[in-house]
């Protein structure tokens, strides 16, 4: 198909001059122009075949939705029901499992107070015992405070006089003897009794006297 180069019109045939217009064509040129208007054609006719296309806009499809009503499931009480029941059922399992974890506790708490009580009694009369047996210390610890006591003081006593010493003095000797006056008895045993009495009232002054019979 051949269109004429100066009118654009087809040219039928092998004609070289245009019908139309009666231009002379160019046979290499009105090839070439088959070849050019070839394709506007082919455009003009798909874009003649796309049909018209309305813009929508998302106010319009919203405004002219149809709104759907929720639908309402029959079983939906039974499904609720059932659930409920699981719930329950697992409350009740937990409820018991923690009654009995409970239970065995304060059955264990209870064994562990009565030994506790057990060892309580005991420790008290260990207690009783021990307080008794450090009563009788005390007292024990008191005598014998009391007899150290004496003790001390006869050694003090002692140490003061002991070791005998003699008379510095003659004349000491003979005032100590005038207070000290042995009585004449006819018998010997008498007599020694009465010098040991001396001797005995000597050392108590810490003096050392010598006892002589006749």
């Amino acid at each position: 198909m051949s269109y004429c180069t100066k009118c654009g019109n087809e040219i039928s045939g092998d004609g070289l001059f245009c019908k139309a217009c009666g231009a002379k064509q160019d046979i290499s040129t009105t090839a070439k122009n088959s070849e050019i208007y070839a394709t506007p054609a082919a455009n003009e006719q798909t874009i003649e075949k796309l049909p018209d296309v309305t813009p929508v806009t998302f106010s319009s499809v919203s405004a002219t939705a149809p709104q759907m009503s929720p639908k309402k499931n029959p079983n939906m009480p039974v499904t609720v029901l059932s659930v409920f029941l699981a719930v329950a059922v697992i409350a009740a399992g937990f409820l018991g499992y923690k009654y009995i974890d409970d239970s065995n506790t304060i059955n264990t708490q209870q064994e562990t107070i009565s030994g506790l009580n057990a060892d309580k009694s005991s420790l008290q009369s260990d207690l009783s015992a021990a307080q008794s047996t450090i009563q009788d210390v005390n007292g024990q610890l008191s005598s014998t405070q009391s007899r150290l006591a004496t003790a001390e003081e006869d050694l003090a006593a002692i140490q003061a006089k002991y070791p005998l010493r003699n008379f510095e003095s003659l004349n000491k000797l003979q005032l100590w003897a005038s207070s000290h006056k042995q009585t004449d008895y006819n018998y010997a045993d008498d007599q020694y009794a009465t010098a040991l009495a001396i001797q005995q009232a000597a050392m108590e002054d810490g003096y050392l006297v010598s006892a002589c019979i006749c």
